[in-house]
């Protein structure tokens, strides 16, 4: 069987508003405090923060520590309207403006990989580059997501001090 190749690249984005609420995980019990969260926690209350419901959202990981095995922050969000407050419950969080990596993914099995093809882009193509750790890094799921599976993953990066 082939290795699949995933294609980073380098975007531009501005700084986004949204909101939305987060768990505690590691790395281990990830996939099931997620599909609980999106299911169970935020889905159903998504449309209280944005008028564009299931159509666009974001997972941010925020990292709490210095090492992969650290735990970390995982945050269901989606953009936060103009002028509307933040939901009870909830926390509002900045997606920074800035240089990022990005990379298309076809499911969300391929997560793992696509965070190492970013990691092997940085170093490989951006070697002044390293990614920032004070800034989420996120996975944004489009309106086709449910349909397709496919997701992008983003890491924002900058010249190294």
């Amino acid at each position: 069987m082939a290795e699949t190749t995933l294609e980073v690249q380098l975007v531009e984005r501005e700084e986004e508003r949204v909101a939305g609420i987060g768990v505690m995980c590691t790395m281990s019990d990830v996939k099931e405090k997620c599909m609980d969260l999106w299911g169970k926690q935020f889905v159903p209350r998504i449309r209280e923060v944005s008028s564009c419901g299931g159509d666009l959202s974001y997972g941010l990981s925020i990292m709490t520590g210095s090492s992969e095995s650290d735990p970390f922050l995982y945050v269901a969000t989606a953009p936060l309207d103009e002028g509307k407050a933040v939901p009870e419950g909830m926390k509002e969080y900045t997606l920074a403006k800035g240089t990022y990596l990005s990379v298309q993914l076809k499911s969300m099995d391929e997560i793992g990989a696509g965070y190492q093809a970013m990691e092997k882009k940085l170093k490989e193509s951006y070697p002044e580059y390293e990614f920032r750790m004070d800034v989420p890094s996120f996975e944004l799921y489009e309106d086709d997501f449910m349909k397709t599976g496919h997701l992008k993953l983003f890491g924002c990066i900058r010249k190294k001090e």
